[in-house]
């Protein structure tokens, strides 16, 4: 009987024992750790060490020399409960980091139970915060070859160029759009859902989201710049930003002799020389309109002189601004070139006369913009 109740208090007093009373000192394996995976600057990031058998009280810590760029928030000691059951201290440090970049901070020193200890932060890398960041556009050509100096790419005449048009910090895109360049042929290939506002960022990501695929024939030696390509995102913080191709790439066109495999150019001439010169001389009469068929185009014709008789532009517009007329319908074509493939408009749409050669006109309306005969458009005086 007397054995019983000795194992009975023994017992018991093993029950009312606190779980941090069962702490090791042996804490060798244990890291700072970062509570994201990824931290940015200009907020406040968090590093977080977990101590079983620990109780807050019996942790003190002495915060190292910080390296610079580097600021010390807060810290906060509390007790958790691990998924064994098993009951200690949760540590968490919060620092600000005023530069992007590899940062490590030195060990932190910690007082535990009355002994000391070394806990090592883990390294991290500390990304831009994209609050603080506009998106941007970037370009990607296919073939780096083309690079001939920083920013500058050299072609030949009449050479198809393949990039890519890309966008880092968006979250969506609203609207996407591009003007046709002159002096070219360019077309858009492929375009990404998130171009067209389909997909939506829901964290943040470092990487490129494409947005589409261009192909661009330039038929003209000289200096130029991309094409006019506009892009309205919305930010990481909730913005709206309109966005500009990169203004710093050159493009360089030659006039040497293209590769025989290059047929681009006799699709539109039989000649291999300057792909302008029909546009100075008379064009060919061969699909003029006859009988019935002229009589409309003759009536179309009048509706579109009264239109622009009736049409007023401002005291601006007349002296200052671009020469304007109304397209009387037609061919709108990429080149000045009969033989050049197409796209037939509607007339009555007031467009601004951009350039203008003996025969041809490179005109920019709200629905289209290229090159058409000077005989499908009505100048406005």
């Amino acid at each position: 009987m007397f054995f019983f109740k000795k194992s009975f208090k023994f017992s018991v007093f093993f029950l009312f024992l606190p779980f941090f009373a069962f702490s090791s000192d042996n804490f060798s394996d244990k890291k700072l750790l970062p509570r994201s995976e990824i931290f940015f600057t200009q907020m406040e990031n968090c590093y977080e060490l977990s101590l079983v058998g620990v109780e807050p009280k019996n942790l003190q810590i002495e915060l190292p020399d910080l390296p610079s760029g580097v600021k010390f928030s807060s810290s906060k000691k509390e007790e958790f409960v691990s998924e064994r059951g098993e009951r200690g201290t949760l540590l968490s440090l919060w620092f600000t980091f005023s530069e992007s970049g590899e940062s490590h901070i030195p060990p932190l020193f910690a007082k535990i139970n009355g002994k000391n200890h070394y806990f090592e932060f883990e390294s991290v890398f500390v990304h831009e915060n994209p609050a603080l960041i506009s998106p941007k556009l970037e370009i990607e050509f296919k073939n780096q070859k083309n690079l001939t100096d920083k920013n500058t790419y050299t072609f030949k005449k009449g050479e198809k160029i393949t990039f890519l048009l890309n966008v880092r910090y968006a979250v969506q895109i609203l609207s996407f759009k591009w003007t046709l360049p002159k002096n070219s042929i360019f077309r858009e290939v492929e375009r990404a859902d998130f171009a067209n506002g389909k997909e939506k960022l829901t964290e943040f990501s470092y990487d490129t989201k494409n947005l589409a695929r261009f192909e661009w024939q330039i038929l003209k030696s000289g200096a130029y710049s991309l094409p006019e390509i506009t892009v309205e995102a919305v930010t990481f913080n909730g913005e709206k930003r309109v966005l500009e191709e990169p203004k710093n790439v050159k493009i360089i066109v030659t006039n040497q002799n293209e590769p025989s495999e290059n047929k681009t150019l006799s699709l539109f001439s039989g000649r291999q020389n300057d792909i302008f010169e029909n546009a100075f001389k008379n064009p060919d009469s061969e699909n003029e309109p006859t009988g019935k068929k002229q009589i409309n185009l003759v009536s179309e014709r009048e509706k579109y002189e009264k239109l622009a008789r009736n049409t007023r532009l401002s005291f601006f517009e007349k002296h200052f601004g671009k020469k304007q007329a109304i397209f009387a319908g037609g061919q709108v074509k990429q080149v000045p070139e009969d033989k050049a493939v197409g796209q037939k408009f509607e007339g009555g749409e007031k467009v601004k006369i951009k350039e203008k050669t003996a025969f041809w006109s490179f005109v920019e309306g709200e629905q289209f913009s290229g090159w058409t005969k000077n005989d499908n458009l009505i100048e406005l005086e």
